[in-house]
């Protein structure tokens, strides 16, 4: 099993912490606190040798910093009611520098805002499922679990804030 990654992002997104099982990503979320780098040697023996499962990562999320507007194409495995995953599926195909609000997405999955929002809300793969691009119905910044300061930056980085 996959312990987990740690990388150091820029200011003010801070500390980006991921966990994973044999079939992905379960768990990526920016922490308050302490500087780390990018650690491969946290990951066992049979990961490092699959070439790069923590790498693959952290190449998907310098390229994501960079500003490239590729999707992650690294391997997930999200954990969560069908409900959420289906919210969560729903929000990887919102194109990067684009927003939607709770009420659009909410109606690609047969539901209601509310409902959306509390899935969006347990997110556990920020970045990767970008629940950060999704906004109030008037397009303000609403509620993310990361800070308001950190959907500001990602939306910046996608060129989806002037």
């Amino acid at each position: 099993m996959i312990q987990g990654v740690r990388f150091q992002l820029p200011d003010p997104l801070g500390v980006l912490e991921a966990r994973g099982g044999p079939r992905g990503w379960t768990r990526v979320r920016c922490e308050d606190g302490g500087a780390a780098a990018f650690l491969p040697e946290r990951l066992p023996a049979e990961a490092r040798a699959s070439a790069t499962f923590g790498a693959r990562l952290g190449d998907a999320l310098a390229r994501y910093l960079a500003g490239e507007p590729e999707p992650f194409d690294v391997p997930i495995d999200p954990i969560g009611t069908p409900f959420q995953v289906k919210v969560w599926a729903a929000l990887r195909g919102v194109p990067h520098g684009t927003v939607i609000t709770y009420g659009e997405l909410a109606a690609r999955v047969g539901s209601h805002p509310r409902a959306v929002g509390q899935a969006v809300g347990q997110n556990p793969l920020w970045i990767v499922v970008p629940c950060h691009r999704v906004v109030g119905s008037d397009g303000r910044l609403t509620g993310y679990a990361g800070g308001l300061h950190r959907k500001e930056a990602l939306l910046r980085i996608e060129g989806g804030l002037c």
